[in-house]
Order: structure tokens, then sequence, then C-alpha cells
């Protein structure tokens, strides 16, 4: 008699313990990785000063937080597009657009993202963020997207 209310007792049991744990909601795991990605940015930008190709102190942050999206494997190919204002010849502009990308490529080389992923655009004054003020800093810079 007694190992038969044993075994009942632990027959209750290991239902509890079952009904229990088919009770219990889906591992938020997956939800959270979603949330990572939608927090995620479409894009970094930095700013120059006009005429300049020299990355500004409070820019440092910018380059850390690609160089950390590189490294959580969000990205395989980062894209380095630089721009000018139209302040000055569009060759200049050329020229001043592939330094600035130059400039972030290293920045970003040198948080060890390999130079096989990174891409250089040089695009000049052809495609400004600003179009009603030419000499506008939101020309004057460097965006860093990924795929």
């Amino acid at each position: 008699m007694r190992t038969i209310i044993l075994f009942a007792s632990l027959a209750v049991a290991l239902a509890a313990v079952t009904s229990a744990a088919s009770a219990q909601p889906p591992a938020p795991a997956p939800a959270q990785a979603q949330d990572a990605q939608a927090k995620q940015p479409d894009s970094l930008v930095l700013y120059f000063a006009s005429g300049r190709a020299t990355i500004r102190p409070q820019d440092e942050a910018l380059l850390d937080k690609a160089a950390r999206l590189y490294r959580d494997g969000q990205p395989i190919v980062m894209i380095v597009s630089g721009a000018t204002d139209s302040v000055g010849s569009a060759t200049q502009n050329l020229q001043l657009s592939a330094l600035r990308a130059n400039a972030v490529v290293h920045g970003l080389e040198s948080r060890g993202i390999p130079a096989e992923h990174l891409q250089l655009v040089a695009k000049g004054e052809s495609e400004p963020a600003v179009q009603a003020n030419a000499a506008d800093e939101r020309n004057r810079r460097v965006e860093i997207t990924w795929r």
C-alpha cells in the first residue's frame, strides 16, 4: 500500500511539473533579437568642416558604434560614402569627398574592420542632403551604410 501511495504521489508531482512547463510562454529570445535589429540605425553620418577631411573628436563615438555593429555580425559590407557642399569646383569636391571617406575608412580599419569589408564611394557635390543651402554642413558628410 505504501508503494502505491508513493507511486501516486510521484505521478501527481510529475503531472504538475509537466503541466507547468507546458503552460509557460515561449522564450523571448527571438523577440529580443528582432527588437535589437529594429533599434539599429539605417546609417551613421559624420559631418566635416568646410574644405576639411579631418574627423571631429565628437564623431569618434560614431566610428566606435560602427565597429560594434560590425563585430555584432550585422553588416557584411560597410559602404562609406563621402560628400561635399557645392562650394568650390566639382573636381575639388570629388577629391575632397574621397579624402573624407578615406579618413572614415582608416578610422574603421583602426577599429578592427577588415579593408575587404569596406567600400569607399566618393560622391562630391552630386547628392546634397540639403538643396536650399549649398554651404550647409549637412552636405559636408560621410555616411556609413551596410548590407
